[in-house]
């Protein structure tokens, strides 16, 4: 291989490694982000039920306060659970903002790997349609294509008997149709003691058999053929009365 031939395919090898490492990339980072998107929604709806509860917490407190008969007790409960309820729920805002960066950036992720997913499978594209253009017009086989044959030259000689044979009359058959086998080959063209090869045509054989085709109509559908023959049948033997 010459050396543009060589480059063409170290660079088609290297173009494919980052094209299948650019692919998996994605296909992971596809990944994440669904995760990430699933822990999302997860931490969206706890932050819902804490807000729900923290507010709920609240607003029993606050009925407590006012009322003229509250028990020491009741109030000190009704603080505690508002406590841990407001705990509750800065916790789950907490994870919400956490998973919200965490899917923010897996998306981002995915952004980055298709752009470098693209910008291998067109490099990609580019070097195997360069090495293949190479191959062709070096008129190098690809893998498993077999080397043409090498085709041997015509020998003068058999050039020169179809040049004869292209240039030589046809004869007369019609005329000849009549004449006898010894007429038909004394009247030859060429010196019947020559060989094949050198004569300069073939002739019409002194007899060609002609098939007439006949219908049976008991028989529709199939074809029978009747040969006329040089040869006269034989006389079959008749029994005297």
């Amino acid at each position: 291989m010459t050396d543009l031939l060589l480059q063409a395919k170290d660079r088609l090898l290297a173009a494919e490694l980052a094209y299948q490492e650019a692919d998996s990339s994605l296909n992971l980072a596809m990944t994440q982000l669904e995760v990430a998107q699933k822990d999302r929604s997860e931490a969206q709806r706890n932050f819902e039920i804490k807000t729900l509860n923290y507010s709920l917490a609240i607003q029993n407190a606050s009925n407590l306060e006012v009322q003229p008969y509250l028990s020491e007790k009741s109030l000190t409960a009704a603080n505690h659970d508002l406590d841990v309820t407001k705990k509750e729920y800065d916790a789950a805002q907490g994870i919400k903002h956490e998973q919200e960066s965490i899917s923010q950036a897996a998306f981002y992720t995915v952004v980055q790997a298709q752009a470098v997913y693209d910008a291998t499978k067109l490099e990609f594209d580019s070097a195997n349609y360069d090495y293949a253009r190479i191959l062709r017009e070096r008129k190098i086989p690809l893998l498993g294509e077999l080397e043409p044959a090498n085709q041997t030259e015509i020998p003068p000689e058999n050039i020169d008997f179809l040049m004869q044979f292209l240039n030589h009359p046809l004869p007369d058959y019609e005329g000849m149709d009549n004449l006898s086998d010894d007429q038909q080959v004394t009247n030859a063209d060429y010196d019947t003691s020559l060989p094949f090869e050198k004569r300069p045509a073939i002739e019409k054989p002194p007899f060609i058999m002609e098939l007439q085709p006949t219908m049976d109509k008991s028989n529709i559908g199939h074809i029978t053929w009747h040969f006329d023959s040089p040869i006269p049948p034989k006389n079959e033997n008749k029994m005297e009365n």
